[in-house]
């Protein structure tokens, strides 16, 4: 019969959710606590874009401006303006 750990190394709630969290390897990044950057890493980033038509292109128009408005910024500072690129770019 398996023996128990004794109390102090045991797992805490906290720590097996942090070690279950597919996305803290991102946590380290600046602004990577905030609830639109998480929603981003966690909904969006590494998904594949399928699907006929326009709403596809538009997607990846979106995805490609953003990308390019990136370079030499924070992800933190571009989601934060995203909806001042959509506004920009008539929603992609």
């Amino acid at each position: 019969m398996a023996q128990k750990r004794p109390a102090s190394q045991q797992a805490t709630p906290a720590k097996r959710r942090k070690l279950q969290d597919p996305a803290a390897w991102y946590e380290s990044y600046s602004g990577a606590t905030a609830d639109y950057y998480k929603r981003y890493m966690d909904k969006e980033w590494g998904v594949p874009i399928y699907g006929p038509g326009r709403s596809r292109d538009n997607k990846l128009f979106e995805m490609l401006s953003l990308e390019g408005a990136q370079a030499g910024l924070s992800w933190d500072t571009i989601l934060r303006k995203r909806e001042a690129y959509r506004r920009a770019f008539d929603n992609f």
